[in-house]
């Protein structure tokens, strides 16, 4: 999707999402330098006088990095996890729940699962010899790792060229 129809897209359904579920009013912001894909932060007014809590404001940041890489369908996913912070903070399956409850009343099928090695977050990935598993890294390690499931090495795959977004052989 493009950067602006993504952008417009985002903002809409954040905005419209966010008051039908919550009845809460939330500022988007669209940030170039975030590593994450979506961040949700509460913030509280207080009463000069006696300090005590008067309303309850809410931020959702989206990374413009990553909205070019994701369809709708991932963009819409992104949207209900992150308006599902407003209810409950953590990834807990409460949390979950909610997602899943918000997607089901939009008729949607709920995603979380957005790979990140797709999406070129890593400059490094480092591979698992017995079983496959991979970890990203954005910057190189220097010393021997070991993965915890099967003790074996993890070794280096390859570099992420982000220009071009594939993979360099060693």
């Amino acid at each position: 999707m493009e950067l602006i129809e993504g952008q417009v897209f985002m903002s809409v359904e954040t905005r419209k999402l966010a008051m039908e579920e919550y009845n809460q009013e939330v500022k988007i912001l669209f940030n170039n330098t975030r590593r994450k894909l979506g961040d949700c932060h509460k913030y509280h007014k207080r009463d000069s006088v006696d300090g005590a809590l008067k309303d309850t404001f809410f931020d959702i940041t989206y990374s413009n990095r990553y909205i070019e890489k994701l369809n709708k369908e991932q963009l819409m996913s992104l949207i209900i996890h992150e308006v599902s912070h407003i209810k409950y903070p953590n990834h807990k399956q409460i949390f979950k729940n909610e997602c899943n409850r918000i997607a089901k009343k939009l008729e949607f099928v709920f995603n979380d699962n957005y790979n990140k090695l797709e999406l070129n977050q890593y400059n490094y990935i480092y591979e698992c010899g017995c079983c496959g598993y991979k970890m990203g890294r954005v910057r190189p390690i220097k010393k021997i790792v070991y993965h915890a499931a099967c003790y074996d090495k993890l070794k280096e795959k390859g570099e992420i060229c982000i220009e071009e977004a594939k993979f360099k052989t060693i």
